[in-house]
């Protein structure tokens, strides 16, 4: 099948691909693990009742399960989840930015991903924009 340069590009391996192919084996034995890499969290009791509580609570109202699996918002994301983070930020750090400052991704790789695309690599204008990130311990 032909790709587009794109395609070509995301499909090649990475050291990504390889790490969840990694976790993924390693999870799919019977061993009793506690995965705490790749991005996935630990997975801690409390929480996940928490979710479930959650959960729960959005399937005793008539619909609203439905509202939030099959209802699209704007692009940025859900406003008043947005709004309520631009306030938490402006609350806690005192920092200065508003809803329009907020981008709600699906996981830290995909935030990367579309950050790392919309500014490093190469402009319409033929010079090359780089992105550094420094390494930590």
């Amino acid at each position: 099948m032909k790709l587009s340069a794109f395609g070509e590009r995301i499909t090649r391996g990475s050291g990504i691909g390889s790490l969840m192919d990694d976790l993924g084996q390693a999870l799919a034995g019977n061993a009793d693990m506690k995965m705490l890499g790749g991005g996935n969290p630990a997975r801690i009791p409390e929480i996940e009742k928490t979710f479930r509580e959650g959960l729960n609570r959005l399937m005793e109202k008539p619909g609203h399960l439905e509202e939030v699996l099959g209802h699209y918002d704007t692009p940025q994301g859900y406003q008043p989840f947005i709004e309520a983070i631009a306030a938490m930020l402006q609350k806690e750090y005192g920092w200065d930015i508003g809803p329009k400052n907020i981008a709600v991704t699906n996981g830290s790789q995909m935030a990367f991903f579309i950050l790392m695309n919309l500014f490093g690599g190469q402009r319409d204008d033929g010079e090359m924009n780089h992105i550094l990130l420094p390494l930590t311990p």
